[in-house]
């Protein structure tokens, strides 16, 4: 029997829902920059009132932006909007289950990452310079003594919240709606100028692009956030450790001195090793995970029967209850949906971008504003 038109059909739906939850994360894309803006100027308005203390505007800063704006809004946009279960949500945002491997190897990408930032940020730093940037004042010190309590405020807010909080938003539903629209490699670009343009910080704006599309390639090849929230908390922890470090002669206290000071060919070779390791991590992440793909492939195909008029696999139960999605994620498109029917992206149109324009213009505006006046 001939399942075509019930395929077709379940298409359509599964485009018709694409595109409501590629509106509805859009929205969620706006009210994550006008709300970074937002909080941001409230938080120099209190600077101003005389809330001068650094934790406690870090605290205020960092807790509404990590929780409220990119956290909060997006889980009720999704859950209230789009009418899915806070189980569905998680789903949605790529909260999902990991092979423990995907997460041991995300510990390495974490500390290997930063010594790579600090080389790509440095570099970037120094572009910039020359077409007249001036870095604006920097927070005070750390105190003379360590302050462990502070120490501890500074991982949670720093490397915590961030690790949870803008994996889930920028690797969570946005990831997931490309996804359904675009080819890969324009998937890549928008997760990259995306997690750029967010932190709305020229000095930032560079190597959080390149960070945007790594962890937007883990979530791809693990189906989860779970390892890319690993790789940013430690990313992040570990910065804030070096900082102390430096300030109280700890373990390591001196890496950021020796870097300035040895030369800089042994420097770039260091560089260029981290860059051979990392990559080749994530080689390895890929590997392991396509050997599953391919077994869960083979089960599926070996479960289903085959159409040899059509030359399909027609998977086991009702063809109108076909996950097109599932069937996304294992790769079986051309064999469940034919070589003429495989299933189709979506293609959003100009209505469906609006919010989504909205976004990145706020987001390049103040980029810009902190390249010209110093404002982050």
């Amino acid at each position: 029997m001939d399942r075509t038109p019930s395929l077709l059909l379940n298409q359509k739906q599964a485009l018709s829902k694409t595109q409501r939850e590629y509106r509805v994360v859009g929205i969620a894309m706006f009210v994550i920059a006008a709300g970074l803006l937002g909080v941001r100027m409230i938080t120099n308005l209190l600077f101003q009132a005389g809330m001068t203390e650094d934790w406690a505007l870090d605290l205020f800063f960092t807790v509404m932006i990590q929780v409220v704006v990119l956290t909060v809004a997006p889980f009720l946009l999704y859950w209230l909007v789009l009418k899915k279960s806070p189980k569905q949500v998680l789903e949605f945002s790529n909260v999902k289950k990991t092979k423990w491997y995907n997460c041991a190897l995300a510990v390495p990408l974490g500390f290997i990452g930063l010594f790579i930032t600090i080389g790509i940020s440095g570099t970037w730093f120094l572009i910039i310079t020359l077409f007249g940037y001036i870095r604006p004042g920097v927070s005070s010190p750390l105190p003379a003594e360590p302050n462990y309590g502070l120490f501890f405020l500074q991982l949670f807010l720093t490397g915590v919240l961030p690790g949870i909080c803008e994996e889930f938003a920028m690797r969570g539903g946005l990831l997931s709606v490309t996804k359904k629209s675009y080819t890969f490699v324009f998937v890549y670009i928008i997760m990259g100028v995306a997690f750029g343009l967010f932190h709305q910080n020229i000095e930032q704006v560079f190597y959080t692009a390149i960070f945007g599309v790594v962890m937007a390639y883990l979530a791809i090849v693990t189906k989860s956030i779970w390892p890319c929230i690993i790789v940013h908390f430690i990313n992040n922890a570990f910065s804030v450790y070096l900082s102390h470090a430096a300030a109280y002669g700890w373990f390591l206290g001196n890496l950021f001195d020796w870097i300035a000071t040895t030369n800089f060919l042994i420097i770039f070779l260091l560089f260029f090793a981290c860059i051979v390791v990392y990559v080749g991590i994530l080689a390895a992440i890929y590997f392991l995970n396509s050997g599953k793909l391919l077994k869960k492939k083979k089960d599926v195909i070996l479960s289903s029967g085959f159409d040899l008029t059509n030359k399909r696999v027609i998977m086991v139960g009702n063809s109108a209850e076909i996950d097109s999605e599932k069937v996304a994620e294992l790769g079986l498109e051309k064999e469940v949906f034919g070589e003429k029917q495989q299933r189709s992206l979506y293609k959003p149109t100009l209505r469906d971008n609006a919010f989504y324009i909205g976004a990145i213009a706020i987001a390049a505006v103040f980029t810009m504003f902190s390249f010209i006046w110093g404002l982050i």
